[in-house]
This record gives C-alpha cells, structure tokens and sequence, in this order.
C-alpha cells in the first residue's frame, strides 16, 4: 500500500512530519518500509511559458522560442510538433539533470541558434512511455512561470510504502483506513468525503435487471447507470495520486473506479451500458467450459467454482477479478453501468490464483472488503463520474443485499485483557483504546460488549480486542516479564538424530543441503523421459495451486535437485551438490480414495567441480564414481551394513553409467548419471549426477557400530593385477577374492582399473592390493602365499582371469 501524505491530509489534519507519522505507525504494528520523494528526479526543472515562436533560420523542423521562466527570459530550440504560444511547459535549464541521465544538461547551439536549456516530454520527464508521451512537449495545466516543476505537477509530496501484514490488510487498504489509524494515533477526527449526488430523472430498477443466484457468493450486488458521459483524461490531481499510489491513469471512466477503490477500499468496476445484453445482470457460478476473453485480451476458459457477472446471454466479467472485453468502456462509451459489490473471499482468491490475474481488487476481494461499504463507494464514484465527464446520474442504486450484516458483538473480560498482556490497566483506559479505534463500548462488571462495525473484519474474537488494546495503548510501555511455567525438554526421535547424523556426513563429504517445494510441474515428469505407465506418473493434483508449476505433488525428489543445479550453472557457479531428505507422495489410484503413500527419500544431485571439504581445498569433479563414493562414505558412517551395485536401466539415467543400490540384499534406490538429453532438457552443461534413494529403508539398516580392537600383529600386503571380460563387475572380482582367502583377509581396496593396449578389446585390468592379517600371531611368507595362491586359483577357476601379477 502506498500512501500519499499530500492525500492524507484531505481526511486528517496530521501536523506530524511524514518521518514522524511513519515512525508511530511502525510503533502501532502498521509497517513503514520506507519513505519516497515522487519528485526526486525534477530538483532543478522549472514552469516556463512560451512568449513567442518563430522558424529556425537553417532547420524547417525546429522553432525558436522566448520562454519566460519568472526570474527573465531564455531562448530554446525544440523540434516538439505541438508548441504554441502562451503554453506552460517545462524548462530544463544548463545544469539541471533530467532523470536517467548520467550528465548534467548544458547549452548547445543547433545550427548557429543557442539554445539555453532545453523544453522536456513526458518521456523526458520519466512521467510516462507511451508514444504520446514521447511526441511532444509536455503542456502543463497548472503553475506560473517560474515555479518549481515538482509542485506545478503536484509531486512535491511524500510517498509513505507499507507493509499490510494479514492483520492490517483487511482495514488498511484504503488511504480512509490509513486516515482511522493516524486518528487513533493523533486523537484526530477523520473527515469522510462529502458525496453530493446531482437531481436524478429516472430510477436504476428502470433500465437495468439484477439478479444474484448464489448470494453466499455474491452476499451484495449495488449499481447505478450513469448516462451521457464525455470520456476525456482526468484532472492532473487525480493522476497524480493514482500515479503515486503505483497506479497508470487511463481515462476519467476507469481513473475514478480506481481512485475510489484507493480512498475507500472498495473495488468498483465499470461496464459499457449500451454493451450489456437485454439490459439484465446476473450474478452467477461459471459454465462448464464457458469462455471468456478479459479486458487484457487473454481469453479464459472458466470452471465451475468461478463466479462472473453475465448479461442475458454471455459472461461479461470475472467477478472480483477482471472485466470482460465484451463490455469494456472505452473512448465512444456514452453510459456506464457502475458495479459495487461484496464478493466471498476464498472464491475470488482461488480464481485468481488459478488464472494468475492478481490485480488490486482481487487482492482487496481476496482480503475482505466491508459489505456495508458498496453503496457509499458507489454514490462517491458516481458522484466524482457526473462532476468529471458531465454525466446524468439515474435516481437511486439498484441494491442487492438480501441478508444485511449488523456489525459484530464481541464479549471482553477487562481482567483477561489484563492477564493476558502483564498489565494493570483501568478500565477507563482500556475503553478509551477501544474507542480511539471507533469501536463502541458497553461496560459491564465482569464482561463488556464492544460493537465492531464491519469495516474491520479482522476483529472477530475477544483476543482481537486484546490485541488491539496492546496496539492502542502502545506495545513499548506493557512491561517485560520472564514468561511463566516449566520449561519442557525437546524431544529428539530416533529418526531426527539419524537424519542429522546423514547430513553431517553428506556436507563433510561437499554437498549443501537444499529445501525444495513439493510441488512440481507435470512437464517435469516429460523431461525426466518417464514412460507413460510409469507410477510416478501418477500425479496428485493440488485444490489450490499458487502457480502452474506447482500444481501436483511430487512422485520424485531429485527434480527439484536438478533445478537447483540448472539455476546454479545459469549464474555461472562452476560447479554444486545438493542433498534433500524429504517426502513423495504416490498414489495407487486417480482420483484419491484415502490418503497417498508418503515415503521418506534422500536425493542427492552435482555437476561440475565440488569442493569435497578436505584438507587439501583442492576440487573434486562430480561423475559416477564420486557419487558411489558419497554413499559409500554414507553408508559406513552410518553403519548400514553391506552394500551391493547392480546394473540398472531407468530412463532418466545415463545407459551403462548408472547403478541400483542394494542395501543388505534389498533395493534402496538408483544413482548415476544423467541421461544427456534430461542434463540438456534441464540446461545444465556437461554431466550431472544424481541419487533417489529410499531414506526409511535406509535408516531401518543402521546399526550400532561394533569393537574392534587395535591389531596387535603386523600385516602383509601383497597386490594382484589380473584381466577379466567387461561384463564382469569389480564386486564380484572382491566376492570371488574374499571367499577364498578366509579369515585372514583383513582388508582389499580395488586401485586401478585400465583398459585399452595392450589390454584385449572387450576386457580391462583389475587392480587389488589385499591386506593379510591374523589377530593371535604374526604371519609367515609361506602362509601368505598359500593363501594367496588360493585367491589367483579362484580367480582363475571361477572367473577365467588372465592374472597379470
């Protein structure tokens, strides 16, 4: 919400600084994020007006003209096709600074012609950027010569920008809600604008027919017919403030529904009357597929749960959200239909949300407005419309409100409000805060009835009216108390701490935990490669979606991983990993019957160079091989038992560089890299790695480390080099060599593999170096050799190894 101070005080007379009245409203809880000067970027820019104008000597396109500029007279050269005598313009003179220029203006001579500053557009200016804006000289309604052009354009003002939390966004929406609050702080009286309706020949209920169907929807539906109106520009104030509040001004038709909609909180809407079909409006639920095309063009396929306003024969706008171009006004628009209405909150918010048109009525919409509120908002606007385009105004507003909402009784205990803020407030005092908010009090001994008119919808419960009290009386004078009662122990599952214990281990090994949404975008599942019967496929959509791309629930987790790496490498980070323990949801059936299967996962994803956290800092470059190490490093630090790689062919990995894991027999999950056509569907360059694995299995294997003494007997190593066909995996080159040599095997670490000559086409050299030990007696050299000759005959035998060594 931004908030003229220059407006404000047409409903308060604050004599507070705008710094000042920003400081008492953050104090309050309404929050000032900042303070803007609208007129910052003309400090130097004067009022001129044109004296006279005559040809250029040696240009046909420029004129030389004699402005007066109060202090004298300056020539300037323009080329500005709409400059005419007795003009008031704006006058840019040597080293003034127009905005978004770097360097300051200076006099320049145009073909032998001095031009002593220069006269500014629109464009100029940074007012606008239009092509209009950029034609011509900027013609100026109001000032004198001479004057500062930041007052002459009503900009010498102060912006104040807020911040409405949930609590506030209900009764501040509006610079009269803005106006209460500063009346609570100063003791001020508000003062409402006066609303003066000119004489009217015929009534609303003669020319147009409302009907509400669903009046849970739609709780009021107000209108009135404005006739024989002039579409022309509003007056500069009024673009002006509507420019200031962060709104572009159209016409004098669509600019007073918005300023209106900024000074009282309600949302108008206009329609073109002549447009609208048998004259009748009917408030209704959307048809299945019914079409609209709304006034940005975009056409819109509806559901049933949106609500439109239709005529007689189509829907000519989205309730609370955006007209129809079927009824949009425009410059030939002679008779406007005026809509004030109370739409149901959820409804506009999740149509909105849904087409993704948040505007600052579905936003009000959304909030609440006050539904006692629409016919003052509707007279204001009609009568501003008859004052701004010389229309004829029917008598009397169509109305229909067929169950009235009194304003709300709330009970308040004066001791709770006392207990539950550490006070020891009168009564006089706490009536005098509620009071200051335009609350009436009824006081009673034990309980009061407060009456809370409906524009502040927020209030609905007795701690409301705490809270308000807090906020009135001010929050820096209830005094500071150590909370009372016994502080109760965290509780720390199982789970948690083995979850941490992962994560401690995962970023020793260079990862960054990540925290991603669980929702995705079904288009997902298309990059991925996924087959159409693939169960992740299966996706559970969302009611209520914030966008499009995170309208299911996700079947995967590493996904989102991928994204995280794509958005890393568009900034040109070299490299990254990312871990994220976190659920999927899946589902058996579509639709639900009961609720999904939520299964816990732990998905890891890198590319490029990591920095694997040793001691060295020198970089590691994620691939295959890395990736098995992590879990590896994983798996022992959490002791999860025997781990096993089998050959695996998901689609969204790459074919032959990839693996299922198999944790104690059972399979936990795939890793490897990615397919190059998912890195590329991504928009991550060179490969990238990822893991999805089952973190619940995992975490059931864990298992408390055991004791092993210090070896008190030496080892003796010995290394084995051998050749074996490709299609046999180095795990079961370890099962073979492990089973033959027995007990005394104490350690084997595979440290080389090669392929290529002299090595055979379809084979590769296997490197081992093994570790013998015995744990009651020092091992002799024909005791090494007999079982090492045992492991090469096994090899031999079992595999057909050529043994290189």
């Amino acid at each position: 919400m931004r908030v003229s101070y220059e407006w404000l005080k047409d409903y308060i007379d604050v004599d507070l600084s705008p710094a000042e009245l920003a400081e008492r409203l953050t104090a309050v809880g309404l929050a000032v994020e900042g303070l803007e000067d609208p007129g910052a970027g003309l400090a130097g820019l004067l009022v001129g007006k044109i004296l006279s104008l005559a040809p250029h000597p040696d240009a046909d396109r420029l004129q030389v003209c004699q402005v007066d500029i109060g202090k004298g007279m300056v020539q300037m050269v323009s080329g500005a096709p709409n400059l005419a005598v007795g003009q008031l313009v704006p006058v840019a003179l040597p080293g003034a600074k127009l905005p978004g220029l770097e360097s300051r203006l200076q006099a320049m001579e145009f073909r032998g012609v001095t031009s002593q500053g220069m006269l500014c557009s629109t464009w100029e200016l940074g007012l606008g950027d239009t092509e209009a804006d950029r034609a011509g000289i900027m013609i100026l309604e109001e000032g004198q010569p001479g004057d500062k052009l930041s007052s002459a354009l009503r900009l010498d003002d102060v912006v104040l920008v807020l911040e409405l939390t949930p609590n506030y966004a209900v009764h501040c929406q509006s610079m009269l809600g803005v106006a209460r609050e500063v009346a609570m702080l100063t003791g001020l009286a508000v003062k409402e604008p006066a609303i003066i309706l000119p004489d009217s020949a015929h009534g609303a209920e003669k020319r147009v027919r409302v009907d509400v169907v669903d009046t849970e929807l739609c709780p009021r539906y107000s209108t009135r017919i404005i006739s024989d109106l002039e579409t022309r520009p509003s007056p500069l104030w009024m673009q002006q403030r509507l420019r200031k509040a962060g709104m572009r001004p159209i016409n004098n038709l669509v600019d007073v529904t918005n300023y209106v909609m900024l000074e009282m909180g309600q949302p108008l809407h206009a329609f073109d009357y002549e447009r609208v079909q048998d004259k009748r409006i009917i408030v209704r639920p959307a048809l299945p597929g019914e079409l609209l095309i709304t006034l940005d063009g975009m056409e819109r396929e509806l559901q049933e749960d949106d609500l439109v306003i239709a005529d007689a024969k189509r829907a000519i706008g989205l309730a609370g959200v955006m007209g129809g171009e079927n009824t949009e006004v425009g410059p030939a628009t002679r008779h406007v239909l005026l809509e004030s209405a109370c739409f149901h909150p959820t409804t506009i918010g999740r149509t909105s949300r849904r087409l993704g048109l948040v505007s600052e009525a579905s936003n009000r919409f959304h909030k609440g407005v006050d539904v006692n509120g629409c016919i003052r908002a509707l007279d204001r606007a009609a009568a501003l419309l008859a004052q701004l385009g010389g229309g004829r105004l029917t008598a009397g507003p169509i109305d229909v409100y067929p169950h009235p909402v009194p304003p709300k009784q709330i009970l308040l205990r004066p001791a709770r409000v006392n207990k539950v803020l550490g006070t020891e407030l009168s009564g006089e005092e706490m009536a005098n805060c509620l009071e200051r908010l335009g609350l009436s009090v009824r006081r009673e001994t034990a309980a009061w009835q407060v009456t809370v008119p409906t524009r502040r919808g927020d209030l609905q419960e007795e701690v409301d009216l705490i809270e308000e009290v807090a906020r009135v009386y001010g929050y820096d004078r209830i005094p500071a108390t150590i909370p009372g009662g016994m502080a109760s122990e965290q509780l720390v599952t199982e789970q948690t701490m083995v979850q941490e214990q992962a994560g401690q281990i995962l970023r020793g090994c260079g990862l960054n935990e990540a925290v991603t949404y669980s929702f995705f975008d079904r288009r997902d599942l298309d990059r991925l490669q996924l087959p159409a019967f693939a169960q992740q496929r299966r996706l559970i959509p969302l009611a209520n979606p914030l966008r499009e791309e995170q309208a299911f629930m996700r079947t995967l987790l590493f996904p989102k991983l991928l994204e995280a790496c794509a958005f890393n490498a568009s900034h040109q980070t070299l490299g990254g990993a990312f871990y994220e323990i976190g659920p999927v949801y899946l589902a058996d059936d579509l639709p639900l019957q009961d609720l999904p299967a939520e299964e816990l996962r732990l998905a890891m994803a890198a590319y490029g160079e990591i920095m694997s956290g040793g001691w060295s800092g020198r970089p590691v470059t994620a691939g295959f091989f890395w990736l098995k190490g992590v879990i590896e490093t994983l798996a022992q630090g959490l002791h999860l038992g025997e781990l096993a790689f089998r050959p695996s062919d998901q689609p969204s990995f790459h074919p032959g560089r990839q693996a299922s894991l198999l944790c104690n027999g059972v399979p936990v999950g795939v890793f490897g890299e990615i397919h190059p056509l998912v890195a590329e569907a991504y928009d991550i360059p060179g490969p990238v790695v990822a893991a999805e694995l089952d973190w619940q299995a995992l975490a059931e294997n864990k298992r408390l480390p055991e004791y092993r003494p210090l070896a008190r007997f030496p080892a003796v190593h010995r290394d084995l080099a051998l050749i074996v066909p490709d299609e046999i995996p180095a795990a079961r080159v370890a099962a073979v060599i492990t089973a033959a040599a027995g007990p005394l095997l104490d350690g084997i670490v595979l440290f080389d593999v090669y392929q290529g000559q002299p090595v055979p086409a379809g084979s590769r050299s296997l490197a081992y170096s093994l570790t013998y030990r015995s744990p009651e007696r020092t091992l002799t050299d024909a005791e090494v050799d007999a079982v090492h000759d045992r492991v090469r005959t096994a090899l031999q035998t079992e595999l057909r190894a050529n043994l290189r060594s």
